[in-house]
């Protein structure tokens, strides 16, 4: 379909699994255009403030794609309201529900900019989050696909933003793709833009995955060859909404299941160990010893709250890292190098609670 530059459009084409229904402004392509893809479902509380933090970028050409993801409230309405003064191209598409990965790969792939920024539709950018890093990723060489930078987590009290940890500032320029998958160095969508042509080479996201998407295409890009640039910023690039009432992962309550977020992490992480162990990964010391450290914290709340998964994750761990044991904390190293681990979680297990009073008193 064809349309004159700046002229508003609705229509539905095909797509690979059903419909897609349009409703935007098309416009020429500018050469330093950065197209922004925010999957959304059920978003009506946040997708305008989303919105307008897009609308704020000090970056002028956008193009701005919302991909409605079968949502049953007013995200595709409100997203068209908050859309529709804007200069620029930009998009609302509406597909039956297919989850997060789907829709992200829909908005790229709908996209007409050589970079691409994603944005959850809860989250905030700061205003000069897209400029700061097109500065350096147009003039990075066509190998750099990735260009990032701090980002914050950060959850609404009285209405404010407030943050709820510390500035998040991953390190993972010249590593290898094991790097990524390390807590301290977890890169969050919106805190990162990305060369269509990488996202066209390892074909996006992978569909079949509903948790650590984002950073497996981030991992099967490091594979490919594509690398990684960090641009300093003074500070979060990307406010990454929590909800505190809600745990990401735990127990009923909680979005995921311990056992669902543990097992595909490791096995994210075993599919970079060219031989299955960890020397293969190519870390340094200390990359390697933090990503023992994330095993040690799967393994310790999988013995308290998932037994029969615990058994399971500490054989695969134990092919990874063979003789594996927890290094910290001191004490839980102290009574597995004398007890074995699986004893020394026992003696723990037994202990926490008599610490826990004491910390009361």
């Amino acid at each position: 379909m064809v349309t004159p530059c700046g002229e508003a459009v609705h229509a539905v084409i095909g797509a690979n699994a059903g419909q897609l229904e349009i409703c935007g402004r098309f416009w020429d392509v500018p050469m330093d255009l950065v197209s922004v893809v925010i999957p959304a479902y059920n978003s009506e509380k946040w997708i305008k403030a989303t919105l307008n933090s897009v609308l704020a970028q000090s970056h002028h050409e956008l193009e701005i794609i919302v991909v409605d993801d079968g949502s049953v409230d007013r995200t595709a309405a409100l997203a068209e309201q908050a859309l529709d003064g804007f200069p620029g191209g930009w998009k609302v598409l509406q597909q039956a529900n297919r989850g997060v990965s789907a829709a992200r790969n829909s908005g790229w792939r709908a996209a007409r900019g050589s970079w691409i920024q994603f944005l959850d539709s809860d989250d905030l950018l700061a205003p000069d989050k897209i400029k700061l890093q097109m500065a350096v990723a147009q003039k990075s060489p066509q190998e750099i696909a990735v260009v990032y930078s701090n980002w914050q987590r950060v959850a609404e009290k009285e209405g404010q933003l407030l943050p709820v940890e510390e500035l998040r500032t991953p390190q993972v320029d010249g590593k290898p793709p094991a790097s990524l998958l390390i807590t301290k160095n977890v890169i969050q969508p919106g805190a990162y833009g990305v060369r269509r042509e990488w996202l066209e080479t390892v074909q996006g996201f992978d569909e079949r995955m509903h948790i650590y998407e984002d950073d497996d295409m981030l991992v099967r890009i490091a594979t490919a060859g594509g690398g990684f640039r960090f641009v300093p910023s003074s500070g979060p690039v990307l406010f990454y909404r929590m909800f505190p009432d809600q745990p990401r992962w735990g127990d009923e309550s909680a979005r995921y299941r311990l056992k669902d977020v543990a097992k595909p992490w490791l096995g994210m992480v075993l599919r970079t160990a060219s031989n299955g162990r960890i020397e293969s990964c190519g870390l340094a010391t200390e990359d390697r010893e933090d990503l023992i450290a994330n095993c040690t914290m799967f393994l310790r709340n999988l013995y308290r709250h998932d037994r029969a998964t615990f058994h399971e994750y500490l054989a695969l761990v134990r092919r990874f890292v063979p003789g594996y044991i927890p290094k910290k904390p001191v004490y839980l190293w102290l009574m597995a190098k004398c007890l074995g681990y699986e004893r020394a979680e026992a003696v723990a297990e037994f202990i926490r609670p008599i610490k826990q009073l004491l910390r009361k008193t």
